[in-house]
């Protein structure tokens, strides 16, 4: 985020509402005027992994996380949070990948909701208009 450096240089506090993104609010600065009103990335990875481990029983979750910042930051908090659970992640997901994005696009494809609905994108007033739509471009592209 380009404004941190200039917000604890300047000594001006900077609130965001951003919700992913650790660095954003840990950026190493010895005076940090970055703050947010969210909760930290590494808490909620670990209070999500132990949901799964005490609700669950999960024993090796799979992971499937955007290719970008947000991703790579829940990425390092979510394996350190399986680590301290003391269990691992499932590799074969990665194995599968292509089998569940034919799954769910057959789901998707299946549905007969125009816009969406909890059975395949989610609540059209929680997920948009065009949530069916760009899920189905979304699956075609990937299983092309």
């Amino acid at each position: 985020m380009a404004i941190v450096p200039f917000a604890n240089t300047s000594k001006v506090p900077f609130i965001s509402v951003w919700a992913a993104g650790t660095p954003i609010t840990h950026n190493g600065a010895a005076e940090n005027y970055v703050f947010r009103v969210s909760a930290v990335d590494e808490l909620v990875d670990q209070a999500m992994v132990g949901r799964a481990i005490a609700k669950y029983g999960a024993k090796k979750p799979g992971l499937m996380l955007i290719n970008n910042s947000w991703g790579e930051s829940n990425e390092s908090g979510l394996k350190q949070a399986l680590s301290a659970g003391g269990i691992g992640l499932a590799e074969r997901v990665f194995q599968i990948l292509p089998d569940l994005l034919r799954h769910g696009r057959q789901t998707l494809e299946a549905c007969a909701c125009k816009l969406g609905c909890p059975s395949c994108v989610g609540p059209v007033n929680e997920v948009g208009r065009r949530a069916k739509a760009t899920a189905a471009r979304l699956l075609a592209a990937l299983t092309a």
